[in-house]
């Protein structure tokens, strides 16, 4: 049985000592002595006590013990360990207590979306706050990384004033989705703030201004907006709640989750960052071989690194890509990310109906999956059809506008495919810190059929500095430029050849 005294919990079972912010630091010697003194709360341990139980049959100097009570001291208030000269120690802080049994900590962070409060005074707005409503449960149930409670179970709340840290505990979550709408006019104004139930603290909050010509096409744009926003594939504001949560409870519980997140974070479109991503993807899949999205990723990783140049093999690596994402589908076939996996990897393979059909399935798992949506336009430009490809990589910033910058790269290469150079121009020059080989590649071109010769050769010199083999040779290979459209091709490699990018690597005798 675990003992808790003041803000302290000593977990026996786990060997874990839990302060006010977490965790604390504590050697396995310090841990039992600290154990002895405890479960003795009324006596003077003797100091032959504390050796025989901590050090049994060993003779250990006396100073040793000191060493580590003047630990325990620096970690807990100096008051609680009494020293009781010519005697021993004793303990000397709130009397501890067999701690109550505690609720499974959840393996997913866990959110309840409360009824949105209407503002305007018109009845007629009550059927709009219960559809939105409806309609980010419905949408955050698509994400299988989350705890979502079901609607019903909120209803009660309708009529019923409670704060969030109320509403949090009733319905054992962790945090809470609460707003409210506002009709004045032709427009709607819809308030939304995500608080973390168990704190009471305002993580997140936005408001949506929008006319209210089409009222479900609003209801839709705003519930997509904020989906993206508090769930991404790549975890959003409440993924990041979650990751910066206490560790205190249940920190086995949270390992194989910790690695994905850790591999997720890793992924800056660099060699090193990928080949980070997979040491920490390995442990999340040993600590928990049912995790689809480990897999998932796993298989994207493979596939970035063979389309990036990366690979020393890249047909090996493509091979463990499609392995990676065929266990993702297997793990988990509700997943959008399973088939984002196997959709990339089709695409880099040249099967583009294949990709857009899988696409398409991660799409109807979570059409709300922002990474998911943005790759779909990268597909849709490889398969000739940038201009559908501009629409969704679009929609994929609205859904998450917190994205990272391979968002924007692949939209400037969407945009280039579509002939739109100033446009692509613009969106390669907005980037802040990403530069990558393929990001220069496609300025070159951009630049270039633009007619700015200068600026395309500067792009290329800084693509050659990234990657040194970069040549025509290289980058128009199928591998690295999978167009299924061959006027699209042939409009990339003709750009390319005239920014100047050398057509091979020079001979070396």
């Amino acid at each position: 049985m675990d003992l808790e005294f003041g803000n302290y919990r000593l977990k026996r079972a786990e060997r874990l000592l839990l302060g006010p912010e977490g965790p604390l630091e504590l050697s396995a010697r310090s841990f039992d002595i600290l154990a002895t003194l405890l479960e003795r709360p009324d006596e003077v341990v003797a100091k032959t006590d504390l050796f025989d139980a901590v050090w049994p049959g060993m003779v250990v100097e006396e100073n040793t013990l000191q060493v580590h009570i003047s630990a325990l001291r620096k970690l807990l208030p100096a008051e609680m360990i009494v020293t009781v000269h010519g005697r021993g120690y004793k303990y000397g802080g709130p009397r501890p207590l067999e701690a109550s049994a505690e609720a499974p900590a959840p393996l997913r962070p866990s959110i309840a979306v409360l009824p949105f409060d209407n503002m305007s005074g018109d009845p007629e707005q009550d059927i709009f706050c219960e559809g939105l409503a409806l309609n980010i449960v419905a949408s955050l149930g698509r994400f299988h990384e989350l705890f979502v409670i079901d609607r019903f179970s909120t209803l009660a709340y309708r009529n019923r004033p409670v704060t969030s840290a109320e509403a949090a505990r009733e319905l054992s979550v962790r945090y809470v989705l609460e707003g409210s709408v506002q009709k004045a006019g032709g427009r709607i104004r819809v308030s939304v703030q995500l608080v973390d139930g168990a704190e009471s603290r305002q993580l997140w909050t936005e408001t949506y201004d929008r006319e209210l010509t089409d009222i479900f096409s609003v209801q839709d744009e705003i519930t997509g907006t904020i989906i993206g926003t508090l769930a991404s594939g790549y975890g959003g504001r409440l993924g990041k709640a979650w990751r910066d949560r206490s560790k205190s409870a249940g920190l086995k519980s949270f390992v194989a989750l910790d690695h994905l997140q850790r591999a997720i974070d890793a992924c800056r479109f660099s060699k090193e960052g990928e080949s980070l991503a997979r040491e920490h993807l390995t442990r999340a899949i040993e600590c928990d071989p049912r995790l689809a999205k480990a897999y998932s990723k796993m298989a994207m990783s493979h596939t970035v690194d063979a389309c990036c140049g990366w690979a020393d093999d890249h047909d090996a690596s493509m091979e463990l890509a499609r392995r990676w994402a065929v266990k993702a589908i297997a793990c988990d076939d509700g997943d959008s990310w399973s088939y984002w996996a196997f959709a990339n990897y089709h695409l880099y393979t040249l099967n583009h109906g294949v990709a857009l059909e899988a696409f398409r399935k991660a799409l109807e798992c979570n059409p709300n999956d922002a990474d998911v949506t943005t790759d779909y336009a990268l597909c849709l430009s490889y398969a000739g059809r940038a201009k559908e490809g501009i629409e969704h990589a679009r929609k994929a910033m609205r859904l998450n506008p917190f994205h990272y910058e391979w968002y924007t790269s692949q939209l400037g290469q969407i945009y280039f495919d579509a002939r739109q150079y100033d446009k692509a121009i613009a969106t390669f020059a907005s980037l802040r810190s990403l530069d990558s080989a393929i990001m220069r590649i496609y300025q070159a071109a951009s630049f270039a059929a633009a007619g700015n010769q200068q600026q395309a050769q500067k792009s290329v010199k800084r693509a050659v500095e990234l990657d040194a083999g970069a040549t025509l040779e290289k980058w128009t290979d199928p591998k690295l430029a999978p167009y299924g459209d061959a006027a699209y091709f042939e409009h990339f490699r003709k750009n390319l050849r005239k920014a100047g990018l050398p057509e091979r690597a020079a001979y070396t005798p």
